[in-house]
């Protein structure tokens, strides 16, 4: 009975430290893609006439950011990104920037300090 009750406990732990990492894992994805936008910025733009744009298409946003259209569409569905709807979807470049910047991942030395 005993080792029942702690191959339960184990199994729930390991499921909390699955469901840690997999958060992590996604929020290191979302940081990446903001070092993608911020190389596109720093980059000679492939198009400009798209790069200096207040707002963005789909098709423009998934270049500046190097996110594929499917998930944007993915993400507007969801509400999990900032989005006008006005003659189609569009993006407004400061908005999304500061979307991508909440997106920021501690370095490990700021993780082990907060421990």
């Amino acid at each position: 009975m005993d080792q029942l009750k702690l191959i339960k406990n184990q199994s729930q732990e390991l499921s909390e430290i699955y469901e840690t990492l997999k958060s992590k894992i996604i929020s290191f994805e979302s940081g990446l893609n903001v070092l993608k936008a911020m190389l596109n910025l720093i980059e000679e733009p492939q198009n400009k006439k798209s790069i200096n744009k207040e707002f963005f298409s789909y098709q423009e946003l998934s270049e500046f950011i190097g996110i594929p259209v499917t998930s944007l569409q993915t993400m507007v569905c969801k509400k999990e990104i900032p989005y006008y709807k006005q003659n189609g979807v569009k993006f407004k470049k400061s908005e999304i920037l500061e979307w991508m910047s909440q997106s920021k991942i501690d370095t490990v030395d700021n993780l082990m300090a907060k421990y």
